[in-house]
């Protein structure tokens, strides 16, 4: 979860856009068609439920709205928990959700990142990258070198900002009180690139309707797991099995197209100088 340090901070602009988005933000309810279920009683909190964590200050993930908890990982984690044939009730851990998974007050964990867990507890396959990207306007543009003095628009405070300043320097950064206004300024021109989490940002601009490009990164890629107990074998098996489910049959899919505009994708997006330096060096 450490990179949605940054996603906190954009709080203030999601609320003004979720009342547009929660009309379907549960679309995937489990209860709507229950299946048998599949996850013994013994590998859960409470049988037929799956206990998900969630951190509520990290929108578009997670967050309330009209008592209701609406985002991305809260779709994820519904679609999965149907897939799995159980219902689905949601704790906002905020940033501890590895120690509320340990103490046993929930089953899984949204948005854990490999690196975080460190082996303290086991994880899926992503269901969406965890990177730091930098984005442009234009299509298949590449990643400035900082020999040429670029501009990088990031939000003020943010890991973002700190790497645009650590990697191209201080005089580099154009910094904004709000994410909205870093994708405004990017798609009115006042500069050519803007650096946030890759999710994030997607999100930001899906909202505003502007239609920017993920064309590198600053840093090494992680991924946004699953996480659940390292000896909860049953749950394991259960969640590897949803998650290539909702892969396969579009459900993955749709999921990101509410929030993010579709799928994000950072395959073809190359490493920042300093990032590939870093890459290199730990080789």
């Amino acid at each position: 979860m450490k990179n949605r340090v940054a996603a906190a901070l954009v709080a203030a602009f999601a609320a003004c856009l979720v009342t547009a988005l929660c009309g379907c933000t549960q679309a995937y309810d489990p209860n709507a068609s229950m299946k048998d279920p599949t996850i013994e009683a013994s590998a859960l909190q409470n049988p037929g439920t799956l206990r998900v964590g969630v951190d509520a200050s990290s929108y578009p993930f997670a967050g309330q709205s009209n008592g209701r908890m609406s985002g991305l990982d809260v779709d994820i984690a519904a679609a999965l928990a149907q897939e799995m044939g159980l219902k689905v009730e949601y704790v906002d851990v905020g940033v501890d959700g590895l120690e509320a998974l340990s103490g046993g007050d929930v089953d899984v964990v949204m948005g854990v990142e490999p690196g975080e867990a460190d082996g303290a507890c086991w994880t899926s396959d992503s269901y969406a990258p965890a990177c730091i990207a930098m984005f442009s306007m234009k299509e298949g543009a590449k990643v400035p070198k900082k020999s040429k003095n670029p501009v990088i628009a990031a939000q003020t405070s943010s890991l973002s900002a700190w790497l645009v300043t650590r990697q191209y320097g201080n005089s580099a950064l154009e910094a904004d009180d709000e994410l909205k206004t870093v994708f405004q300024d990017l798609d009115a021109g006042s500069v050519k690139y803007a650096a946030a989490d890759a999710v994030v940002g997607s999100y930001v601009m899906n909202s505003l309707g502007i239609g920017g490009h993920i064309i590198g990164l600053m840093q090494q890629p992680d991924g946004y797991c699953v996480a659940t107990a390292s000896e909860n074998t049953p749950l394991q098996l259960g969640i590897t099995q949803a998650l290539s489910t909702i892969s396969g049959n579009g459900v993955l899919d749709v999921i990101n197209t509410k929030w993010t505009g579709g799928t994000v994708d950072i395959s073809a997006a190359a490493l920042t100088e300093s990032a590939q330096a870093e890459a290199d060096k730990n080789d």
